[in-house]
């Protein structure tokens, strides 16, 4: 599984000034980035055909999307919760970056998500790591 571990209380580990927290969000939308780029080189990697998701080779590659489903639930809900709180600090143009690069990132995390779910190797790897 993801190796990200939130400490129970967020807020004040960021800090409570909206510069503090700017960059935090930053930071996380960075992150995310990332992540969406790793996820479409894994799957650019692979064939398109159900003996791919199916062998070695292709497990291989698919093991690597666990940690990043893990991980993108998490920095996802920080993102959520500090553009909540800078948006009810700042005025709205500010942000408009944000938002933006916020609403690309949630087309890419469904997009991701939608592909996971219909492989199967992904899926029972999910269901092992939460029982």
């Amino acid at each position: 599984p993801g190796s990200l571990t939130p400490p129970s209380n967020i807020v004040p580990k960021v800090g409570t000034e909206p510069d503090a927290q700017f960059c935090f969000v930053l930071d996380t939308l960075d992150y995310l980035e990332n992540l969406m780029e790793t996820q479409k080189a894994i799957f650019r990697t692979m064939d398109r055909s159900k003996n791919s998701t199916s062998s070695a080779s292709g497990h291989n590659r698919l093991c690597a999307c666990i940690p990043i489903i893990a991980d993108s639930e998490q920095l996802y809900s920080f993102c959520v919760k500090f553009l909540s709180l800078l948006h009810s600090q700042l005025p709205s143009e500010p942000l408009a970056g944000f938002r933006t690069r916020f609403l690309q990132i949630y087309n890419d995390l469904k997009t991701f998500y939608e592909q996971c779910v219909t492989i199967l190797y992904i899926r029972q790897l999910i269901q092992g790591n939460s029982n």
